[in-house]
């Protein structure tokens, strides 16, 4: 039984439950008199399409590049923030706003019998309630009403669906409250709203953070909100009235003008008012019950195609947030491993369909009109890490949106004027490229193409797919001639990519904080890994491979320390507390699979990983989930499950979503990975069974996965024994 479930309605958003189709999201409230889904769609950004800017001045960057060879490091960053770092940002992720539904009970007694649940199965959501009450004040004789409501994003039909039942005939309003500058009127039995979203994010310009200006175009939308009911109707302005029901459904369409990166919104935007009304119009004309079970059949396709199975007390029965709080309490769960990967893959399907934008920070689940890092893409880490478990799963169309973003991210170029493409940390709908914010510790990095096209590599390597693989070469293609222009040889004939960042940590240069350095681990670890697998794949398209050989064969060697441990910066430098989150040099190690076992640098991999431990790292979601799978790749079970116990501890809320802090998705698709390396890990001519399993798990089953070899497999254990073993090579 998949299911989140609990005894008491949300009293805030960590306490709410996410739905999903990919495209159109809500989080669910389920207080049974005044009910809310607050709601989401996936276009819905500031700002409209990039204009071309100048290119970076190559002046500063040789400077820098000279001061930092001088081992002047404070100079060169000082020299970059002043003169290159431009201060600006990605545009943000918007909320649409809220679906309420209130029930009237004026004289409530109490209410009893309640039950609010995700059912990870179908995607849908239900709650019940049963209400106890007066008819009036004066009226000692007592009403009982029974509750039921399901709330899903269809799949199918590209709506939200609120169904409500009662036992007895109830009035209840429904209303619409946008967040966007829009217009909302009632008429017909709908109400309908248009608007649009800001025409500009200006995170630096305190007075001016949103813009709405007249003569620039931006995101326009529409929605519309229909009903079908038992009881008599009636509305006004953004809300309406149902007396005398027994059963309402209510249907929500959203559509928007958002028609690509490149293109003007309005201008040359989609027709979204009348895409938003055939979308309602045709999912008004089928049944609740089949607008239901077309939903269920159309995520069950993509949700069943695996299952993890971990033996274990069946705790089923308690409360999700009781289970948590037992285990925040210091019992152990170890199912609840379970329900999280299970939960991960509803919210793959939930988020990142085809055809959809990939998933940002917050999924589709953002309230916040200013939210957090502006929930746009982060690709030092964040947003790779929501699909490093998709190819797992067997979800193989729910990473193409990222496939899709990192192709048009190829298309934008670069701002260096080097042949081929690049991104920084930071991207957004309209496919932002260029360093972000005024500080070189997180804007400098450049690496987030390089990183992406790894995803290629594992969606080839996860599928065979020839075709797709053949589509996609130009763009890996692109990294190559890029890389060509931006690495220099040093002193010594090595190449390095400097100046270079170990994405947002520092070390000190006396008394100064910096994070400008030759080149970072990182940066050589990616690049490496990048060589590595083109070497594989230009053979299978008729390509040459000599440039890339000839590219590898010079790369900056790593370094350890005196003690053995792998260098972040490439030499010894005092890291400062603050650094002990990302661990960007751990990149060999996964995502990459570059450092081997059996060599120095995977054992002074090992030393820097136990070192930022023992300092403080891990302590929110993402970095923690990466370092369980760091142990996870050095085979070390115990530290892999207590890493998976520290995120139930200590990094999620009661809805089970990953705390930052506040929210961010990423460590929710993050623990799949981690989950899913500690059972199975694969490389492109090799599959090895259960390399980190915990003695917690000591019996299980796994069904349906993919592995890098091309290949579905599904395998049961017995006291951490592998018992029976299936391949299929699709």
């Amino acid at each position: 039984m998949a299911k989140l479930w609990y005894k008491n309605w949300a009293q805030n958003r960590n306490e709410a439950l996410p739905l999903g189709n990919g495209r159109l999201g809500g989080m669910v409230y389920g207080n049974p008199f005044c009910d809310r889904v607050s709601l989401n769609e996936e276009t819905l950004w500031s700002g409209g399409p990039e204009d071309p800017v100048a290119p970076y001045d190559m002046t500063v960057i040789e400077k820098a590049r000279q001061l930092l060879t001088e081992k002047q490091y404070a100079e060169a960053e000082s020299l970059l923030d002043e003169k290159l770092m431009r201060g600006v940002r990605t545009q943000t992720y918007m909320p649409l706003g809220t679906l309420l539904f209130e029930v009237s009970h004026q004289h409530l007694l109490e209410v009893s019998d309640y039950r609010r649940e995700l059912d990870l199965e179908t995607a849908v959501f239900s709650s019940q309630a049963k209400i106890h009450s007066r008819a009036n004040s004066l009226d000692d004789s007592e009403i009982f009403v029974c509750h039921k409501k399901e709330v899903f994003s269809s799949l199918a039909d590209d709506v939200l669906v609120y169904h409500f039942e009662s036992d007895t005939p109830i009035a209840c309003f429904v209303s619409l409250e946008l967040k966007l500058e829009a217009q909302i009127s009632y008429a017909n039995h709908q109400i309908y709203a248009t608007g649009r979203c800001p025409t500009a994010y200006n995170e630096y310009d305190r007075e001016n953070i949103l813009c709405q200006d007249p003569n620039k175009e931006s995101i326009p939308f529409a929605v519309q909100v229909d009903f079908v009911t038992d009881g008599k109707v009636n509305g006004q302005g953004r809300s309406i009235a149902v007396y005398g029901a027994k059963e309402l459904t209510v249907l929500l369409s959203v559509a928007t003008g958002f028609n690509g990166y490149d293109k003007l919104p309005v201008s040359q935007g989609k027709d979204y008012e009348n895409l938003c009304r055939r979308n309602l119009s045709a999912a008004k004309q089928l049944p609740y019950e089949d607008l239901k079970q077309r939903h269920i059949d159309a995520y069950r396709r993509q949700f069943c195609r695996t299952k993890l199975t971990i033996h274990g007390p069946d705790k089923n029965d308690v409360p999700t947030d009781r289970r948590l709080l037992a285990v925040q309490g210091g019992e152990d769960d170890p199912t609840l491993g379970q329900l999280m990967f299970d939960y991960g893959k509803y919210l793959t399907i939930s988020s990142s369909q085809p055809g959809t934008q990939p998933t940002n920070l917050q999924g589709i689940w953002n309230e916040e009109l200013l939210a957090p890092w502006n929930s746009n893409y982060t690709l030092n880490i964040n947003t790779q890490m929501n699909y490093w478990a998709t190819e797992t799963m067997n979800l193989p169309e729910c990473h193409m949106p990222l496939m899709e973003m990192t192709r048009e991210l190829a298309e934008r170029g670069n701002n260096y004027g080097f042949p081929g493409w690049c991104v920084a940390h930071n991207t957004d709908l309209w496919r932002f490229n260029r360093m972000a914010t005024r500080y070189s510790m997180y804007g400098l990095w450049d690496m987030g193409g390089v990183w992406l096209a790894r995803h290629i590599y594992d969606h080839y390597c996860h599928t065979r797919d020839l075709d797709f693989l053949k589509s996609y070469m130009d763009v890996l293609r692109g990294v190559y001639d890029f890389l060509n222009s931006r690495l220099v040889a040093n002193a010594e004939g090595y190449l390095i990519l400097s100046p270079s960042t170990s994405p947002e940590t520092t070390f000190l240069d006396g008394s100064a904080e910096c994070s400008v350095t030759g080149s970072a681990a990182m940066d050589i670890q990616i690049i490496d890994d990048y060589l590595a697998y083109m070497l594989e794949l230009e053979p299978l398209v008729g390509g040459d491979t000599a440039r890339y050989q000839q590219m590898r064969s010079k790369l900056l060697p790593q370094k350890l320390s005196a003690e053995g441990m792998l260098l972040e910066y490439g030499e010894e430098l005092e890291e400062t507390p603050q650094s002990h989150q990302h661990l960007s040099h751990l990149y060999g190690i996964y995502p990459g699979n570059t450092i081997k076992e059996g060599t120095a640098l995977y054992e002074g991999a090992r030393k820097a990983l136990d070192d930022r431990m023992e300092k403080g790292g891990g302590n929110n979601g993402w970095a923690n989930i990466w370092a369980g799978i760091c142990y996870a790749r050095f085979g070390d079970s115990e530290k892999a499950y207590e890493r998976l116990n520290a995120m139930l501890r200590r990094t999620v809320y009661p809805n089970l979503l990953n705390i930052c802090p506040p929210f961010q998705i990423d460590g929710n698709f993050g623990v799949c990975a981690l989950i899913g390396e500690m059972l199975l890990h694969s490389e492109t001519d090799s599959i090895q069974l259960l390399p980190a399993l915990p003695k917690q798990w000591q019996s299980g089953s796994v069904e349906g996965f993919r592995t890098r070899t091309g290949e579905t497999v599904s395998f049961r254990w017995e006291k951490g024994k592998i018992v029976d073993f299936q391949r299929n090579k699709e």
